[in-house]
């Protein structure tokens, strides 16, 4: 089994009271991408959107042949380390990591090395993996 083609990973929180500038203020870092609920958003074709529900989005920059551990390891080093306030926002706003894993052949694969999901685990994130195909 070779190395995925490319990995994309996003930190992501979601609640209807979800306030991004506390929550950019708690994890010490903006957001690429925000909104409260009611708030207006621009699609990426560039039309403005009520905001259904608060959303805390921010991306790190994707990477071919980038070991995704250390994708996140850079994320979390943008991050507080106090893990008390991930738990905190994780639970009142479901916090999870996505993460787009894209195949360049098949029989590719990625491994979460134990620390890393140890550092997840600590911070009450969910881990998402959405995989394409090299069809998709």
């Amino acid at each position: 089994m070779g190395p995925v083609q490319r990995t994309k990973v996003s930190l992501r929180f979601r609640g209807d009271t979800l306030n991004p500038d506390e929550l950019t203020g708690l994890l010490g870092c903006a957001a690429t991408s925000s909104a409260a609920q009611g708030g207006t958003w621009v699609t990426p074709s560039g039309a403005e959107r009520p905001a259904k529900t608060g959303w805390w989005h921010l991306q790190i920059e994707p990477a071919d042949g980038c070991d995704f551990n250390l994708q996140i390891a850079r994320l979390f080093e943008m991050l507080t380390p106090d893990c008390e306030t991930w738990r905190d926002l994780s639970a009142r706003y479901g916090g999870n990591l996505f993460v787009g894993v894209f195949l360049g052949s098949s029989n590719e694969g990625l491994s979460v090395d134990p620390g890393m999901a140890a550092a997840i685990g600590e911070r009450g994130l969910q881990l998402q993996l959405d995989i394409y195909g090299r069809d998709d």
